[in-house]
């Protein structure tokens, strides 16, 4: 059966995963950084917390990030029919590589 065009809700979904999947992997590279600042008269707990961030937290949310970033453009490239074929064809390839960015790197994605 064949579909019809896209619908404004299918349109919303794919802009909301990219532009969310951005934010989420500037958000976790942002307490990545953070968690790498030097704070005089921190406590031993204060400091394990902080370590946190660049090891389990930010790399979470980035990964989250990319999840949806990925799914976005996948889900772009498969129901906004109304779109290019070849920008089609570019954000299945975008797509394709951001993944590829995830499996070389397996632990973050900024190399911590």
């Amino acid at each position: 059966m064949l579909r019809g065009p896209a619908t404004n809700l299918q349109k919303m979904i794919a802009v909301l995963g990219i532009v969310l999947g951005l934010l989420l992997m500037a958000a976790g590279a942002i307490m990545a950084d953070l968690s790498q600042a030097e704070v005089p008269g921190e406590t031993p707990d204060q400091q394990t917390l902080r370590l946190n961030w660049a090891t389990a937290y930010g790399p979470a949310i980035a990964h989250f990030g990319m999840f949806l970033f990925v799914g976005g453009l996948i889900w772009a490239a498969l129901f906004v029919e109304l779109a290019d074929p070849f920008l089609r064809l570019f954000m299945l390839i975008l797509a394709f590589l951001a993944l590829l960015l995830v499996l070389a790197n397996s632990t973050t994605l900024f190399g911590f």
